[in-house]
């Protein structure tokens, strides 16, 4: 008896795997130079999940400077933490989608340019 008390407990209080979106870096594959500028797309995959909420952060390298954001065609009508470069090499961002959204599609790009040589993340 002590045994099954003690399996329902911890099937209670452990925690319940869930699939929820996926999020996606997309860049053309081309070579970069110093002084280049190249645009990376951040976007979103629900398959068969609906999702109401996007948060997340996006580090990269110091062999990179962040040029821009930009927004056309943006699944996120409201955003609670505007994508912008909080600190040096971090984009931070928190958004809500109102009545949901299931597929793919684009919450942002960004746009960035090389300023040093060797490869970047």
């Amino acid at each position: 008896m002590h045994y099954l008390i003690i399996l329902i407990v911890s099937l209670l209080l452990s925690p319940q795997i869930t699939f929820g979106a996926e999020f996606r870096l997309v860049q053309q594959p081309a070579p970069v130079n110093v002084g280049d500028t190249f645009v990376v797309i951040l976007t979103l995959r629900t398959d068969a999940d609906s999702v109401n909420a996007i948060e997340g952060s996006l580090r990269f390298s110091p062999e990179l400077a962040l040029v821009s954001t930009r927004f056309e065609g943006s699944l996120v009508p409201l955003w609670i933490i505007f994508p912008a470069e909080k600190e040096i090499g971090t984009v931070p961002f928190a958004g809500v989608l109102p009545g949901g959204y299931r597929g793919t599609g684009d919450i942002f790009t960004l746009v960035f340019k090389a300023v040093k040589k060797g490869t970047a993340r």
